[in-house]
């Protein structure tokens, strides 16, 4: 299947990656419009119970039986942590969301009600799992923490900051830079580890959740991991798309293939009253570190 178009969550962004990886579809424009807010019906009751304001337009194209032979896929990366903020490499490490995280983990919920997804796992990592929870409690479907879903180990230089890098270990840095490959960093997991790791993840995903809608809560490197199986993008080429904290990546899988439906959807967070537009903060400069 020739390429397609990757819609992008915040205006116009890079397109998708040199075509499509083995076993694995490109990205394709939905052409699909937002629905009316969420907060009516069955959703009035949740709103109330958990506080989330749903002013935002709910994800479209997650009716019930909108893809029987498919899976329907929603990944939202976790929201900002303080070391997202100081530039420091969480990695495997537990890192909880600070104030503005909690409140674009509220944000992200908000785009989600009752009868909207049929499962919700998370990686077992509490920034991860502090962001799915209000989601949970949305749409009423319980969180299943997988460690499957963990952002990539980054060895020895977990919790250093990436000045600190370059400084004491240079040649390490030029390599992380360069985005070498097979770079394990000291014991930890390298880029095409990664992408294996999470290759396998999807296909077991679509194995266990044929015809169901599912969210994945995870970190900026899974969602880059995806990103790059989806579009055949190789994992030693610079990261020219955006993985906000708590933006929200909607896919389908249909006929052994994946496709992006839209990338980095931040509307929740542009929306909000509140100051969390990921794009105007520090940590929207630590693309490699989710």
């Amino acid at each position: 299947m020739s390429a397609g178009a990757v819609q992008n969550g915040a205006g116009p962004g890079p397109g998708p990656g040199p075509g499509p990886g083995p076993g694995l579809g490109s990205g394709t424009g939905s052409g699909i419009a937002p629905e009316a807010g969420a907060c009516a019906g069955a959703g009035a009751a949740v709103c109330a119970a958990t506080g989330i304001d749903r002013g935002t337009s709910p994800l479209p194209g997650l009716e019930p039986g909108t893809l029987p032979d498919g899976v329907r896929l929603v990944l939202v990366r976790h929201g900002e942590t303080d070391w997202n903020m100081a530039r420091r490499i969480q990695g495997q490490l537990d890192e909880p969301l600070n104030d503005t995280g909690r409140q674009q983990a509220r944000a992200a919920a908000a785009r989600f009600a009752p009868d909207m997804v049929d499962a919700i796992l998370c990686s077992d990592l509490g920034r991860a799992a502090q962001t799915a929870a209000p989601l949970g409690e949305a749409t009423g479907v319980t969180v299943q923490p997988q460690a499957v879903w963990r952002e990539r180990h980054f060895g020895r230089f977990q919790g250093w900051r990436y000045a600190e890098i370059a400084e004491q270990a240079p040649a390490v840095f030029a390599r992380i830079e360069a985005r070498d490959p097979d770079l394990d960093l000291d014991g930890g997991e390298s880029l095409l580890q990664v992408r294996a790791r999470i290759d396998a993840a999807l296909q077991a995903l679509v194995a266990r959740y044929r015809g169901q809608r599912v969210v994945v809560v995870s970190h900026g490197g899974v969602l880059d991991a995806v990103y790059r199986l989806v579009t055949g993008k190789p994992v030693s080429e610079p990261r020219d798309f955006p993985i906000h904290n708590a933006c929200i990546c909607r896919l389908h899988w249909v006929d052994g293939q994946w496709h992006i439906d839209r990338w980095a959807d931040i509307d929740h967070l542009l929306d909000s009253q509140d100051e969390i537009d990921p794009r105007s903060r520090p940590a929207a400069l630590l693309g490699r570190v989710g």
